[in-house]
């Protein structure tokens, strides 16, 4: 049903890269969105470098910083884009799935509303309250 899916992961930290070096993988076009400077602890298995220097990459997958919030045109993505975290240019490009792998624990907002399916991972989630 979402194979052919546009994947937004908010979050390039431990969890959230995790998550997009896998979907990528198996073939989804997904794309993150990080804060500046990243907060990410271990980053060398982070995608969240590419805000600082440009690219990174994580056991053979390439994150490169997107610029002016523009996907790639191609049908496959050999890299990553991240961009700096920023909902509303972000939610003009149209995911169909919303995964928010931020750790913040807790959320106030329902994001529900953003994409056909929204993932939340970690703490202050609830299916009944902000995701599905």
């Amino acid at each position: 049903m979402f194979a052919k899916s546009l994947v937004w992961i908010r979050g390039a930290g431990e969890l959230g890269s995790g998550v997009a070096h896998l979907l990528h993988r198996v073939g989804f076009s997904v794309f993150m969105s990080e804060i500046s400077p990243p907060l990410a602890i271990r980053r060398p298995v982070t995608f969240s470098d590419a805000i600082i220097y440009g690219t990174t990459e994580v056991d053979g997958v390439i994150a490169k910083r997107g610029n002016d919030f523009e996907l790639p045109q191609t049908t496959s993505w050999g890299y990553i884009p991240v961009f700096e975290d920023n909902p509303d240019r972000i939610r003009s490009l149209s995911p169909s799935i919303f995964v928010d792998a931020r750790m913040i624990k807790h959320y106030e907002k329902d994001y529900r509303p953003w994409a056909d399916l929204v993932i939340g991972l970690g703490p202050g989630f609830s299916a009944h309250d902000n995701c599905h």
